[in-house]
Parts: structure tokens; sequence; C-alpha cells
């Protein structure tokens, strides 16, 4: 009595089958990642609020992927609307390292009245470590100034990344170790040895 095998496939074949599989998902993605940040950088210019929240929603999405988007979306947390500035500064702290040429407008951006602009201005600063040297200024007034607890912590975390490069805002961190906040006056103190080490 004959066996028949209906749909067997041997190993090797299933092994190609899935590395075409992968090459084909890796080819469309990066194709695909490429021509949407072109779009939605040219979005990010228009006329219409919703559409240039919409377009760094989308970008935001991206995550790293949209580094070269960077500048662009620094430019939108001095947008005339709110919910755009924050929308930014989320995008840019979804990013990532990658976002150094943002570092001015991320300084500027510690000052904004909305509070999720500040949130997120710091996160990315914070997330940045090295790179954000030149808004030491601007952590260190942030810092002395920020009523949100979870801001601070921020700053205090980009600062105490920053170590010896941060001693200008030395000052500012040294009162944060009288922070109300205990998880603050812990991150403070952290700081301070950082920035304290010999080079």
């Amino acid at each position: 009595m004959k066996r028949h095998y209906h749909g067997k496939r041997s190993p090797l074949n299933l092994l190609r089958l899935l590395v075409l599989g992968w090459l084909a998902v890796g080819l469309i993605g990066c194709g695909g990642d490429s021509v949407s940040v072109s779009e939605l950088r040219e979005q990010l210019g228009d006329p219409d609020p919703e559409v240039r929240y919409d377009a760094i929603k989308d970008l935001e999405d991206l995550g790293p992927r949209a580094g070269e988007a960077a500048s662009d979306l620094a430019a939108r947390l001095g947008d005339s609307e709110a919910r755009v500035r924050y929308r930014a500064a989320k995008a840019l702290s979804k990013i990532g390292a990658d976002v150094g040429h943002a570092v001015p407008a991320l300084g500027k951006a510690l000052s904004d009245e909305n509070e999720k602009v500040r949130y997120y201005a710091a996160k990315a600063l914070a997330d940045m470590g090295h790179g954000a040297e030149d808004a030491v200024a601007e952590l260190a007034a942030a810092l002395e100034s920020e009523s949100d607890a979870k801001i601070r912590y921020y700053l205090i975390k980009c600062l105490g990344k920053l170590g010896p490069d941060a001693k200008a805002a030395a000052s500012a961190i040294e009162k944060a170790t009288h922070d109300s906040d205990k998880k603050i006056r812990k991150m403070a103190e952290s700081a301070l040895k950082k920035i304290n080490k010999n080079p």
C-alpha cells in the first residue's frame, strides 16, 4: 500500500522560505520608512495645525527611524499651537539620542508654559545625555524654577549624564539635594558625584 505525502517540505526548503520572507519584509520596511519620513517632513510646514499634529504623531511612531526629521521637529517646538509643540517634544524623546541638532530648541522648550512640552523636552535631553552640553544653562535654570517633580527628575538625570561638563549647574543640583521628593534628592546626590568626578 502506497503512502502519499502531501505538502511536506524539507527543513532546507522551509529555511529558504523563511529567509526570503525576512528579506522581503526588510526591503518593504526600509523603502516605506524612507518615503514616509520625507512626506511627513513636508507636512510639518502645513498651515493646518491638525495636519502638522498628525504628521508629528506618525514620525513619533517611527521612533529612531525618524532621526532625519529631528531638525524639522525642533522647529515645531516653537509652533503657535501648544498641542503641536507638545507632540514635537514627545516625538523627539521617542527618536532618542539622534536629536543633536534639536538641543537649542529643546533647551528653550524647558521654559514653555505647557507642562507636557517641558516634560518631553527634559526627557529628550535626558535620553540624549552627552550631546546636550549646550543646554546646561537652560537645564540649570529650569531645575531652579520647575514645580513638577517628574520634570525635575529628568533635568537632573540629564545633568548627571553630562558629568563634569555640567559643573555650571552644580549650584542648582545642590539645592535639589534638599528637595521634598526623596527620589529627586537621591538623583541629585548621584548627579553631583558624577559632576565633581575628575575627568
